[in-house]
């Protein structure tokens, strides 16, 4: 009988929080108002001295094969690599890519029509025989 009573007692005090709950409307913008006029627009960064910087690279003289190189890394807002965030591919490469990912210059990526950093992947393609 204890148990009865404890479980009645229970399922009312839990429907009643259910029936006194009340939807919440979720937007994506506290004011419709403001975005109105807006639109939102992106410009991811573009490298503008790939090739120069490539040709710079000091090739390991010991290795045959190919391979890649992704260079992951933080691009400013002026356009300049900030820092190096990440090496993926083959680490026989890594020493070459890591001397001159901060000789490259970018195109500033820009939503709404401001600098903003950017993260990107740079690739890197090796071919030594």
């Amino acid at each position: 009988m204890k148990y009865i009573l404890i479980s009645i007692f229970l399922i009312i005090i839990f429907s009643q929080n259910v029936f006194t709950q009340k939807s919440i409307e979720y937007s994506l913008y506290d004011s419709v108002n403001i975005l109105q006029d807006t639109v939102i627009s992106k410009e991811v960064p573009e490298c503008i001295n790939y090739i120069e910087v490539f040709n710079k690279i000091e090739w390991p003289n010991q290795v045959d094969g190919w391979g890649y190189v992704y260079a992951a890394c933080l691009i400013d807002t002026n356009g300049n690599v900030e820092s190096l965030l990440e090496l993926k591919g083959v680490e026989i490469f890594y020493e070459a890519v890591k001397k001159v990912i901060y000789l490259l210059k970018f195109k500033p990526g820009k939503i709404n029509n401001h600098s903003v950093k950017y993260t990107g992947i740079v690739p890197f393609k090796f071919i030594i025989y």
